[in-house]
């Protein structure tokens, strides 16, 4: 149901996208509360998903929207300098499109590399942020900031999980999304554990 409802929200423009970035946080927290009811022993039902939107919803919903100030921040950063770049080009440079088409390709893997650069401080920030909310009733600004510090001190952790966990999504997306089936599921409990694990002493 929550990879329906992010799937529906994608085909819709710009709005379906501001949509994903608020509600992620909610239904994130949602799927929290669903996975530490069964560390306690009891079953996991539809309604946890929902959770979210009546605990701490004003501060899951600013998540949200800090993460997406965030990305069209770094979207800028990385992108704008390459489109003025390219424009100054085809301006300037304007006689042969071939030849601007083949210069694009640098200026655009500049673009991409920074942007992936700055999204990992972002994801590490966001990545135990619905967790910290719902569980330990933080403020969104500080469960950013707390989620942040738990990642940098485990950052080898953190990046190795990062690494298997693109791999792991390629392999799933080939068979028609179908590996998602099993491999939402698995992502979904180990941030749980890993927030369990960071953040609580035994």
């Amino acid at each position: 149901v929550f990879i329906g409802i992010m799937m529906v929200c994608a085909f819709i423009p710009i709005i379906g996208s501001i949509g994903q970035s608020l509600l992620f946080p909610i239904f994130g927290a949602g799927l929290m509360v669903g996975c530490d009811a069964l560390r306690r022993g009891q079953p996991l039902e539809f309604a946890h998903l929902f959770v979210g939107f009546s605990k701490n919803s004003s501060q899951l919903l600013l998540l949200g929207a800090l993460y997406l100030v965030a990305v069209i921040v770094v979207l800028i950063v990385a992108f704008v300098p390459t489109i003025g770049l390219l424009g100054g080009m085809a301006m300037f440079g304007a006689g042969d499109p071939d030849a601007l088409i083949d210069a694009m390709g640098l200026p655009l893997l500049i673009g991409v590399l920074i942007y992936m650069m700055l999204l990992v401080p972002m994801l590490m920030a966001i990545w135990f942020a619905p967790s910290l909310v719902i569980f330990n009733d933080m403020q969104a600004v500080d469960a950013l900031k707390a989620s942040f510090r738990g990642c940098l001190r485990n950052i080898l952790p953190f990046l190795i999980y990062g690494l298997v966990g693109m791999v792991l999504a390629v392999a799933a997306t080939l068979p028609l999304l179908l590996g998602w089936l099993v491999l939402a599921p698995v992502m979904i409990t180990s941030t749980y554990c890993a927030y369990r694990d960071m953040f609580y002493r035994a």
